[in-house]
C-alpha cells in the first residue's frame, strides 16, 4: 500500500515539474532583452511594449497620459512597470486613443519625445 502510495505522489510530481517548465504567457523584458539587448522597450503592467515603425507614427493620436518612465535600463533582472530600455526617466507614455480606464488593456502606447510622437505595441504570445 505504500508503494503505491509512494508511486502515485511521485507521479504527480514529475507531471507537474513537467507541466511548471510550460510557459504560455506573453513575452517578459528579460525574454526580449536577453535576446536582443539593444531592443527599445517598455513595460507597462504586465505587457511589454516594443517601439513601432516610423511610417506608422504620422497617424498616431495621444490620448491620456497613463505614466511617465520611471528608470532607463537594459538589466533582465528586475525589470518593473514604466521601465524602458532606451527612453529617458521623465518621458510621458500615453494611451493611443482617448479613454483610459485602469481595467482597460492597451495594446499600443504612445510617448512623446523631442516633439515627436512615437508608439509602442504590446508583444503577445500567439
Amino acid at each position: 500500500m505504500k508503494l503505491l502510495q509512494f508511486m502515485v505522489i511521485t507521479g504527480i510530481l514529475v507531471v507537474l515539474a513537467g507541466c511548471s517548465g510550460l510557459d504560455s504567457g506573453n513575452p517578459t523584458a528579460k525574454d526580449i532583452l536577453k535576446e536582443d539587448n539593444s531592443a527599445d522597450i517598455i513595460q507597462v503592467g504586465d505587457l511589454v511594449y516594443s517601439k513601432g515603425s516610423p511610417q506608422s507614427a504620422s497617424e498616431l493620436i495621444k490620448g491620456m497620459k497613463i505614466g511617465e518612465i520611471k528608470k532607463r535600463t537594459n538589466s533582465t533582472l528586475f525589470f518593473q512597470n514604466f521601465y524602458a530600455s532606451q527612453l529617458p526617466e521623465g518621458t510621458e507614455v500615453f494611451s493611443s486613443n482617448g479613454d483610459y480606464n485602469r481595467e482597460d488593456t492597451i495594446y499600443i502606447l504612445v510617448v512623446e519625445l523631442d516633439g515627436e510622437l512615437i508608439e509602442y505595441h504590446a508583444l503577445l504570445e500567439g
